[in-house]
């Protein structure tokens, strides 16, 4: 049996034919994905209905719309945290220009701006 650099055991091998004693070594399968495009649209249209619509809030929406789909949680939340990601480069730069944007009107967040949804932004 081969094991590699920490000890862990290698592909294990299988006589195929006992006459010839050919081996073979079984690899892992390709697992399609488990989220087909109907299946990250339903999700995306959940999020844009309740953006603070927790994991578990979208996995039943998932499941009520798609009885037979069979998706874990973090395959959810994967798709999640790379589709909408906040911190990618243009939302960064977005956010950036944003600033430098208001910066150059009277406006001071502290004192004469009001947020009526949710800001991108801490103020400490």
């Amino acid at each position: 049996m081969q094991v590699d650099k920490y000890g862990r055991p290698g592909p294990i091998d299988y006589i195929t034919d006992e006459e010839r004693y050919a081996l073979e070594t079984c690899k892992k399968a390709d697992r399609s994905h488990a989220l087909h495009e109907e299946h990250k649209q339903m999700t995306l249209e959940c999020i844009d209905e309740n953006p603070s619509a927790v994991l578990e809030q979208v996995m039943e929406r998932l499941v009520q719309k798609f009885q037979d789909l069979k998706v874990s949680k973090s395959t959810v939340y994967n798709f999640v945290r790379t589709e909408l990601d906040k911190n990618n480069e243009d939302e960064i730069q977005e956010r950036f220009d944003w600033i430098h944007k208001w910066e150059r009107t009277d406006m001071v967040f502290r004192t004469n701006c009001v947020f009526l949804d949710e800001s991108a932004f801490i103020l400490i």
